[in-house]
């Protein structure tokens, strides 16, 4: 990859001395890009995430991370939310990620949060930022709020998987947790819902 920015450089550094480009190509220092994606789908505890995400920086970014700490849907889905699938009166939300598809019932708290940047019209997506600029900025974020709350790395995938976990604890019905989640809850345990000090501490006393 390095070979490949310095190829990119000097190419655009000709085009620039032929009036092909204009402006100045700025690339990213070495291990920049693989910083904030480090371990994203580590799941943090309920503690750890009521620390960063007050420190996400601005306030879209504090909302969506407030939203996926709750819901535990996969970050594309509220990623692409749009103003007409917000249904503020029925406090519904629909959720579209990965070819699923679901209009689920959501927090009174939740409905207030998205609320704020509901569209008139309907059709737009809600956020303030482009989605190319979310799915890259709202990890970075996640990244400089846990080095501030000196917390271990986390992203947004990491509250699903923290979501998932108190759901499973809860005794959520299986398929309630399906249709919340959009895949089973053998699956969740199998793939990414982890298993942290404190579980193997209650399973041993139990």
């Amino acid at each position: 990859i390095t070979q490949e920015f310095a190829v990119l450089a000097a190419a655009w550094t000709w085009g620039v001395g032929k009036r092909y480009c204009r402006g100045r190509l700025t690339l990213p220092q070495q291990g920049a890009a693989d910083e904030a994606t480090e371990e994203p789908h580590r799941m943090p505890t309920r503690a750890e995430a009521d620390k960063v995400l007050p420190l996400l920086g601005e306030q879209w970014a504090r909302d969506a991370g407030y939203v996926l700490s709750v819901l535990g849907c996969r970050p594309e889905a509220i990623y692409r939310l749009r103003s007409h699938e917000i249904d503020t009166a029925g406090k519904r939300v629909r959720l579209k990620a990965k070819g699923f598809d679901r209009t689920v019932q959501v927090p009174r708290a939740v409905i207030a949060v998205l609320s704020r940047y509901v569209k008139p019209g309907g059709g737009a997506r809600i956020w303030p930022v482009t989605k190319s600029t979310m799915m890259r900025a709202l990890p970075e974020a996640f990244l400089n709020a846990c080095k501030k709350a000196e917390v271990e790395h986390f992203g947004p995938y990491g509250l699903r998987s923290l979501v998932s976990r108190e759901h499973i604890l809860s005794g959520t019905l299986s398929h309630t947790y399906a249709r919340l989640m959009g895949h089973s809850a053998a699956r969740a345990l199998a793939d990414y819902a982890g298993v942290l000090p404190d579980d193997e501490a209650a399973a041993q006393e139990t």
